[in-house]
């Protein structure tokens, strides 16, 4: 199924679910303690009862949930009792909402309801039922505006209604409006944003709803939940949808450039930040080096017949014609450790240009070309020692300062 069409069948069995009067939304939702029929159209709604509920709204919860009409109207009545002699009883209240639905009188139950919500707004089962009456007259903004404050309400409700979001978040006609409440920085927007990097397949708008929730780079949380979303795009193929995530988070433009080039900053957001190895025998290691130029570099570490890549940056070269220079150094020819640039999805290098053999700082230079079908490519810096290796000169192979510009 096409992702408009699932994500359609999602949340347009919010107001979809009008035309055909089938309950298609309350099917994932009805995994609560009880489902009832409410309003004019028949549609179920899950109901939630709080534990310092009056005895008496208990025990008309049971005698609803039978789904019987004559039992729905005793319900009613037991509710209604406790909410004339306990007006401010905000599950009376809701109680006799969803009661009154359930034996058919839809504009009892959307008074009644609307009642509920002026004694509280964190009360999720009014919550649940204003969503539900919204679908049912086809608003969608009212129905995420309830959506929005359900989540509010605590621990429960993100259980409850943000797998139906993540679901209906596949359709566009819903992820726009979402955006917009994002955008708003709702409490709950962490919650939806580790549902939606975790959840199967992708969509499409899923990114314009994680540009929405605007991640916080500086808090830990929404840092890891960042780097496994652009990480999980870019191993989709996503690398578009994985750069403006980039560059609306860390306020960087990813285009026609190699990023700290000098390996002094920290590397906030690989792949588009530089992924460094570190494991036993094979790594790399950032830091000021002990020899002249005494700059930040990077310095390479591989045990005696070891070989791989050490470090790799995905980087954004439009179609063009290039100069590549860095500065290296410490280099033996028994381990002679090189840079590479390759098409994302291609076999073949655009270039490989080994460290040169020298005890001191040597600049390496060369032209190169992104042809037009190469919209991304990956960066490499490989090193290598033979088994045999004889170091002719002193310290640990590194490099710094690379830097690509139009030819």
């Amino acid at each position: 199924m096409p992702d408009r069409a699932y994500g359609e069948a999602a949340l347009w069995r919010i107001p979809a679910v009008l035309a055909g009067g089938t309950a298609l939304l309350w099917v994932t939702l009805g995994v609560t303690l009880a489902q009832v029929k409410i309003g004019d159209h028949g549609i179920g709604v899950p109901i939630i009862w709080p534990f310092a509920a009056e005895p008496r709204v208990r025990t008309a919860e049971m005698q609803l949930a039978s789904q019987n009409t004559s039992a729905a109207k005793k319900t009613f009545a037991e509710a209604a009792a406790v909410l004339r002699r306990e007006p401010i009883s905000v599950a009376a209240a809701r109680v006799a909402a969803l009661s009154a639905g359930a034996y058919g009188d839809g504009g009892t139950s959307r008074r009644l309801l609307a009642y509920a919500e002026k004694l509280s707004r964190r009360d999720l089962g009014t919550q649940v039922g204003l969503i539900e009456y919204a679908a049912a007259d086809g608003n969608l903004p009212v129905a995420l505006r309830h959506y929005d404050t359900a989540l509010r309400t605590g621990e429960n409700a993100a259980q409850l209604l943000l797998p139906v979001l993540i679901e209906a978040s596949h359709s566009p006609q819903v992820a726009k409006p979402l955006a917009q409440i994002l955008s708003r920085q709702p409490r709950w927007r962490v919650r939806f944003a580790f549902s939606l990097v975790t959840s199967h397949p992708w969509a499409p708008t899923f990114t314009p709803l994680l540009i929405a929730a605007r991640l916080n780079i500086a808090d830990p949380v929404e840092h890891d939940l960042l780097t496994r979303a652009v990480d999980g795009l870019v191993q989709q193929n996503a690398v578009a949808n994985a750069a403006q995530l980039y560059e609306q988070a860390t306020g960087s433009r990813l285009a026609n450039m190699v990023r700290n080039g000098d390996f002094s900053a920290e590397d906030r957001v690989p792949p588009f930040d530089w992924n460094i190895a570190d494991e036993p025998g094979l790594g790399a290691i950032k830091g000021p080096i002990d020899t002249a130029p005494y700059r930040n570099a990077l310095s390479l570490n591989a045990d005696p017949g070891r070989s791989g890549v050490v470090a790799s940056q995905l980087t954004i070269l439009r179609a063009g014609r290039y100069h590549i220079r860095f500065l290296a150094g410490a280099t033996s020819s028994s381990g002679q450790p090189e840079v590479s640039l390759t098409c994302s999805g291609a076999n073949s290098p655009l270039f490989r240009l080994a460290f040169p053999v020298s005890n001191k700082p040597r600049q390496v230079e060369a032209d190169f070309a992104i042809p037009s079908d190469c919209s991304s490519q990956w960066f490499t810096i490989k090193a290598a020692t033979s088994i045999d290796a004889t170091r002719e000169v002193a310290g640990t192979p590194w490099i710094t300062d690379i830097n690509v510009i139009p030819a």
